[in-house]
């Protein structure tokens, strides 16, 4: 498969200041490129996360046009920013991209009810005129994954 989300069969790691807070490890696979992340366990746990993957491929599938997935979640009271992977679906194409989402940097606050509103709309460049790694993966790829992962739950 060519597309999937998903948190390893790994035992939870204690990356952060807080020694008692646990992060479970994950990989997210985009046709041959494989990202680990490492999602903390303070404020959401697996299942949360899990659900929220399972909304925003439902909305992207349901006729979305940009959607994210959110692999690491503290709030606005505990942090400066989440990490997600923006998808931008394009046709039968969806583009990837893997970002830092700042709080400050929104014009209003960001909500978990309409997380895809904060959404900004999707760029190949960024503000210093770079390229932004990107990856894409089809539409039909995660629809079959989309099959697979409805039905499970953890």
């Amino acid at each position: 498969m060519a597309f999937s989300i998903k948190f390893l069969d790994e035992p939870l790691v204690y990356p952060f200041v807080d020694p008692k807070t646990p992060a479970a490890p994950g990989l997210l696979v985009m046709g041959d490129s494989r990202e680990r992340f490492c999602s903390s366990l303070h404020q959401w746990s697996k299942e949360q996360y899990e659900n929220q993957w399972r909304q925003a491929i439902s909305s992207l599938l349901g006729g979305g046009a940009k959607v994210a997935l959110i692999v690491e979640y503290l709030s606005r009271d505990i942090a400066s920013k989440l990490e997600w992977w923006p998808m931008y679906k394009q046709g039968e194409i969806v583009y990837l991209q893997n970002q830092l989402f700042f709080y400050d940097q929104v014009p209003k606050p960001f909500s978990l009810d309409t997380p895809f509103e904060s959404l900004r709309d999707g760029a190949v460049v960024n503000e210093e005129g770079h390229r932004i790694s990107e990856w894409r993966v089809s539409l039909s790829e995660i629809e079959q994954f989309a099959r697979t992962f409805r039905g499970q739950r953890t």
